[in-house]
């Protein structure tokens, strides 16, 4: 099966601003979410820093899930993972949950980008490598670039729930192009 299609390219690209655009709209508001509820500076470095060292822990195991599975299947529990952590804000306000909240965020991120790159990696056209990782980059920071603004509306009009709930949205929708790769 053919995976270099015009149609998986555009898709990966979808996928990328997307899944940029769905985590930005949390991680940047993040730190001021948790000001806001009571969390002390100190403890907002705290939770962040464990954030990144799950993500980078885990990187390393699922890697080698990602040579051996099915790619698209291990983006989508990554995916979905990440989108319900994002969600679950809405519903829980404790330190603690903001801790296991980073480790499970963390843990579904590392799941999800190396299958993902992987996919890429097999979609792209070798001696087009840089041209096609701009493109893709140029997605995933127009997702980045988009998210505080469109964020802080969400917060300015209806709140930090609701900007749960849209990263939420977001990233379910986002897993659902998935599903037209080949």
């Amino acid at each position: 099966m053919n995976l270099r299609t015009k149609s998986n390219y555009k898709i990966t690209n979808a996928i990328s601003f997307l899944m940029s655009f769905s985590s930005a709209l949390v991680f940047v508001f993040l730190p001021l979410y948790f000001y806001h509820v009571g969390v002390n500076l100190v403890n907002i470095g705290v939770i962040v820093a464990i954030s990144v060292v799950a993500t980078n822990i885990v990187k390393l195991i699922a890697g080698s899930f990602v040579d051996h599975y099915d790619r698209r299947n291990i983006m989508l529990v990554g995916g979905i993972i990440m989108a319900l952590t994002n969600l679950s804000l809405a519903f829980f306000v404790s330190e603690t949950f903001f801790i296991l909240r980073g480790i499970a965020y963390g843990i579904g991120a590392a799941i999800f980008y190396p299958a993902y790159i992987s996919y890429v990696w097999d979609i792209s056209v070798k001696r087009r490598l840089s041209t096609f990782g701009a493109i893709r980059s140029t997605y995933r920071h127009l997702g980045l670039i988009l998210a505080p603004l469109i964020g802080g509306l969400i917060i300015y009009l209806s709140g930090f729930i609701t900007l749960f709930y849209t990263s939420f949205i977001v990233g379910i929708l986002t897993m659902g192009l998935l599903f037209m790769l080949t």
